[in-house]
């Protein structure tokens, strides 16, 4: 669900066209198979389709391409750090999913609905929406010419973004120009 949310908000906020989104996850379950069909009936509900998902793995060589590399829960986190262990320039690039909710707690996660009944993914559903809204807003501010990042999920979910420029130089005005 997150990377449907998510390609949703950068849209929203005018980003799409400056990111490409990939999932994958850290564990190989499911691999090559299509999204639970209750989170893809969630999106639906609520006007989104997650039928093109098909479940991906990361791997070490992975977090070399990614600026960003987010996290849904403790385990994933936990196993993203130690793909990066001895790499220092990628400890900063590693975040939990809700750390972009500014209303969620610190080291707030997004739990696993695959146990529970539809209630349960609308919930998941909020909770990712939020922070989707969040790190598009996030990115909205930001002036990168290049951002990739990873989301860790039990069912694999990475995002690998790139973006151009989101904010032109500015542009001087003649007497601005007199002056240098």
């Amino acid at each position: 669900m997150a990377e449907v949310l998510i390609r949703a908000e950068l849209e929203a906020a005018g980003l799409a066209g400056r990111a490409s989104v990939e999932s994958a996850g850290t564990g190989d379950w499911h691999l090559g198979e299509r999204m639970d069909r209750r989170a893809r009936a969630e999106l639906a509900r609520r006007g989104y389709d997650g039928s093109r998902h098909r479940a991906r793995q990361i791997g070490p060589d992975w977090l070399e391409r990614f600026d960003l590399l987010i996290a849904m829960d403790a385990s994933n986190l936990r196993d993203l750090q130690r793909m990066a262990a001895g790499r220092a320039d990628l400890a900063d690039r590693i975040r939990l999913f809700r750390s972009f909710d500014p209303a969620a707690p610190a080291g707030a996660q997004v739990p696993d609905p695959y146990g529970g009944g539809p209630d349960d993914f609308a919930r998941v559903f909020d909770m990712m929406q939020a922070a989707a809204r969040g790190l598009a807003a996030d990115l909205s501010f930001r002036r990168l010419t290049a951002l990739a990042f990873f989301l860790a999920a039990r069912t694999f979910l990475t995002f690998n973004l790139r973006f151009t420029p989101i904010f032109p130089p500015p542009k001087r005005t003649s007497r601005e120009n007199r002056r240098l």
